[in-house]
């Protein structure tokens, strides 16, 4: 005798775990955000990537300094910051060309620690604290503009784990990096076009290949598709272009992490 049960209830799909949320995030962001927004929101679903991401950073920093080409070429950028700043502050008559100088050689003396496990501890502080700091800046504007703007349902909490999420993507950035940077003997600051073909600053051919970064395009689009999934929304269009107006000055200050 045939068992009828076409009116039982369809099971419950599991709750997914750690990895089940970054692989997902990374292979089918669509339908991992759409499972996710299903279930409450745990605090472990923003801070697991967000603690990961500022790890792997500070991992990275490490590892590059490892290969004395990219740590002379730091040291040398870190240089000529100094030096281009203080030469401004002579040109406005700040300071005199003898100060400049004594400055100059003070200031080089402080770039020998990088590359060091001193330097490289301070960095990583830097990179924990203000990493931090800016990234809940980031997840503020997100969260002003979306509720202002596209009065999504969304709320903070929301916002905050899909930004938080859409970091994984940044993860394997930073990896590819790490990666470039052994095989170029240079620094990969990120993965855009610019950065491979390694222009040179303050050009409007650097400043637009910059722009196409395929890991922030993808990081982006992931960041979209999580928050038109968590505000039950069917387009994320709209959230792509929120998502790309983030402001200049904000996006040249955490570049170098977000």
């Amino acid at each position: 005798m045939e068992t009828l049960n076409h009116n039982l209830p369809s099971p419950e799909p599991e709750e997914l775990g750690f990895w089940d949320k970054a692989i997902g995030i990374i292979t089918e962001p669509a339908s991992t955000f759409e499972q996710i927004s299903r279930e409450p929101i745990k605090t472990s679903d923003w801070l697991a990537p967000f603690l990961l991401l500022l790890f792997m950073a500070t991992l990275s920093l490490a590892l590059l300094m490892l290969n004395p080409a990219i740590k002379e070429e730091v040291k040398d950028k870190a240089r000529h910051k100094i030096e281009k700043a203080i030469e401004e502050q002579v040109n406005r008559g700040t300071i005199t060309k003898a100060e400049a100088q004594d400055a100059i050689e003070k200031a080089s003396k402080g770039v020998d620690i990088v590359g060091t496990i001193p330097g490289i501890i301070i960095q990583s502080i830097g990179i924990l604290f203000f990493g931090g700091f800016i990234f809940f800046v980031l997840v503020t504007y997100f969260y002003l503009i979306i509720k202002l703007f596209i009065k999504s349902a969304i709320d903070f909490e929301g916002v905050l784990t899909t930004y938080a999420m859409s970091g994984y993507i940044a993860i394997l950035g930073l990896i590819i990096c790490v990666i470039l940077g052994f095989l170029f003997d240079r620094q990969f600051e990120n993965v855009s076009l610019a950065s491979i073909m390694n222009l040179k600053d303050n050009t409007i051919i650097k400043f637009l290949f910059s722009k196409i970064d395929l890991f922030a395009i993808w990081g982006y689009l992931v960041f979209s598709i999580g928050l038109s999934k968590l505000s039950k929304d069917k387009k994320p269009l709209k959230y792509f272009i929120a998502v790309l107006k983030k402001p200049h000055t904000i996006e040249y200050v955490c570049g170098f992490l977000f």
